[in-house]
């Protein structure tokens, strides 16, 4: 009877680690997620460092999209998102506001927690850039000037992420996160304007697909 049970219990334990490791095997994630941003004003030099200059924008929406392969816990993962937003400088006596689209790629190393668990933990570090360009017109002052093109900018950044998956089937969670990105701000290819550094912070929420 003992020798049965001591069988029986084996070969549970075979399962359940044969179970275990076909779970932490090589898997892929797809996440689609809306955003938001919050920039931090940067003070910025124009006219070649003689003005200057603060430089702002408006809370942003948008969406991201990401790809995530997984070896056990850890993961390798690439991100786009695009965010309509604006650019407002302020400096005295003038001030001047343009419409932005604010593009981003950005390759990541992720690390998740518990994941056994139906709500999995992870934190992100990774790199990569922003790719910012203006609509067709700015406000001077709060008069409209049309103009054919406002220039495009690129800026490397750092992005560092935490969040929470609620799963709720084998293959669908929920989503929330938050960023935070560290960059300079765009110029908009006007060499006589030198930006400042400054960061986003990004709260994150949407659906993710395991399979």
């Amino acid at each position: 009877m003992n020798t049965k049970l001591v069988c029986l219990t084996c070969a549970m334990l075979l399962s359940s680690s044969a179970a275990l490791a076909n779970d932490e095997r090589t898997s892929n994630e797809i996440s689609l997620t809306g955003i938001s941003q919050f920039t931090r004003p940067a003070l910025g030099l124009a006219n070649y460092g003689a003005t200057p200059t603060m430089q702002s924008s408006k809370v942003s929406f948008g969406g991201s999209v990401e790809y995530c392969r997984w070896f056990g816990n850890n993961g390798f993962a690439a991100t786009y998102s695009v965010v309509a937003s604006d650019a407002d400088f302020s400096s005295v006596p003038v001030s001047w506001q343009m419409s932005l689209t604010r593009h981003e790629g950005v390759l990541s190393y992720v690390r998740r927690l518990f994941p056994h668990s139906r709500l999995n933990p992870y934190v992100s570090l990774g790199a990569g850039g922003f790719v910012t360009h203006g609509g067709f017109g700015f406000r001077q002052n709060g008069i409209w000037i049309p103009q054919t093109w406002l220039g495009l900018d690129g800026q490397f950044q750092v992005r560092a992420a935490t969040g929470l998956d609620l799963w709720h089937t084998r293959h669908f969670a929920i989503r929330t996160g938050y960023v935070v990105h560290w960059t300079r701000a765009p110029n908009f290819s006007d060499v006589t304007y030198h930006a400042a550094r400054t960061f986003i912070t990004e709260p994150q929420l949407g659906l993710l697909w395991r399979f």
